[in-house]
């Protein structure tokens, strides 16, 4: 099949089954072919279109929040989480909230872990661009100040733990710079103060650095994200 008929049964909105139906090959040809030739599925682009409109203010408050945290994201738009089976509820609650773009929640023995994915999302693409733009982990401030008590939630429930009765945020994943420029945030946004804690983990044998709020500040957060 040539470049110029590939193009032209494509336009015409047909998938990758019928122009295969037609000119005596499978599905998975065509789509292989149709990718070397570099011409994107006009249905692939309905499928992401109904995604889109499906993607409501409270799914991209969580998936904002997810990302600042443990959730793992593709150049495709699709958003992986995965959590150890010790926090099982949190997972169900990730993937419930997420329908109907989230896929079922998976058990992996070998990790003790369940995981789940979601469909393809531009509005994900788009985040992995602005967190990713070297291919290095950054803290997009734009994306930073758009947070909400919701998505601060997930972040905490991602990343959060205590040292003592106080909170903290795993943030080693990034630059010392970030670290700075999410601590600015959280006082000019939230009005809490916190200070940079470096800490020694014997089963990795290295230094991991968090953001740690005292009693006080720890308090405050609590009353920020309670209701989730």
């Amino acid at each position: 099949i040539s470049y110029e008929d590939m193009l032209k049964e494509v336009t015409k909105g047909k998938t990758d089954k019928e122009i295969g139906s037609e000119f005596g090959f499978s599905r998975l040809t065509i789509g292989l072919l149709r990718r070397k030739y570099n011409i994107k599925s006009k249905f692939s682009d309905k499928k992401s279109h109904i995604n889109e409109l499906l993607l409501s203010e409270e799914h991209r408050q969580i998936i904002l929040g997810t990302i600042f945290g443990d959730g793992h994201f593709n150049t495709k738009g699709n958003l992986k989480i995965c959590h150890s089976a010790k926090q099982y509820a949190y997972s169900h609650w990730l993937q419930q909230k997420l329908l109907p773009l989230s896929f079922n929640l998976s058990y992996t023995s070998t990790t003790n872990s369940f995981s789940f994915g979601t469909k393809s999302l531009d509005y994900v693409k788009n985040l992995r661009q602005k967190f990713y733009p070297n291919n290095i982990k950054i803290v997009p401030e734009d994306e930073l100040w758009k947070l909400t008590p919701l998505s601060l939630a997930v972040w905490f429930m991602d990343d959060g733990g205590l040292m003592g009765s106080n909170n903290f945020l795993s943030t080693e994943g990034f630059s010392h710079e970030d670290r700075e420029i999410i601590r600015n945030y959280l006082k000019q946004k939230w009005g809490l103060t916190t200070t940079i804690r470096k800490h020694f983990k014997k089963k990795q044998n290295k230094y991991y650095f968090s953001i740690f709020f005292n009693a006080e500040n720890s308090f405050n957060l609590s009353q920020i994200i309670k209701f989730y």
